[in-house]
């Protein structure tokens, strides 16, 4: 019954998240900014402190990412080939804060969504792994009474199939829908 789930998921959660991919750009017009306290990379060497953050206003938050503020790509020191700005220029420049809002978004899309529409209550779990994860093949398979995650690692040169699908945890009491058939990833 869990695999007919994901599969009966899969076409609804897929148009949710095409649609929001195409709205990103408009959603990222509109932040709110409030405190948050969060280990934060950049700046702040991976220590735990509080900051003025720009989150979506709650009337959005089935794009936002319930785990992180919208600037998290900043912050979180992601990598990008599309941006790669000073802090004086994110700081002094809207139209930056605003592309790196944008590849938080094209890169997590839909989240909110998927917790509120597509989630399954976490639930204990047996793991099977296998492989060198970031080095060789490798996969993991999470079986749960009723879900499962199935993360695996295909080489393919210098660059590997990223594969995760079912449903995969980001610590809370939910488990998020997770849809992931092509991920094209460099090894580090």
């Amino acid at each position: 019954m869990k695999y007919a789930r994901w599969i009966l998921y899969f076409l609804p959660a897929l148009a949710v998240e095409l649609i929001a991919w195409v709205l990103t750009p408009l959603v990222c017009l509109f932040v709110v900014k409030r405190y948050r306290t969060d280990i934060v990379k950049r700046d702040y060497n991976k220590q735990e402190v509080t900051l003025m953050r720009e989150f979506l206003p709650d009337w959005l938050s089935y794009f936002a990412t319930p785990d992180n503020a919208v600037d998290e790509f900043w912050w979180g020191m992601y990598e990008s080939s599309l941006i790669n700005a000073t802090s004086e220029e994110y700081v002094d420049n809207w139209l930056v804060r605003y592309a790196y809002r944008c590849l938080w978004l094209f890169r997590n899309t839909f989240y909110g969504g998927h917790y509120a529409f597509f989630s399954v209550p976490a639930e204990p779990e047996t793991v099977t792994e296998y492989g060198l994860r970031d080095k060789a093949f490798w996969y993991r398979l999470r079986q749960r009474k009723s879900s499962f995650q199935l993360q695996t690692q295909i080489p393919l040169g210098k660059k590997y199939l990223d594969l995760n699908i079912g449903w995969k945890s980001h610590g809370f009491d939910r488990l998020m829908y997770a849809n992931r058939i092509i991920g094209l990833r460099s090894y580090k």
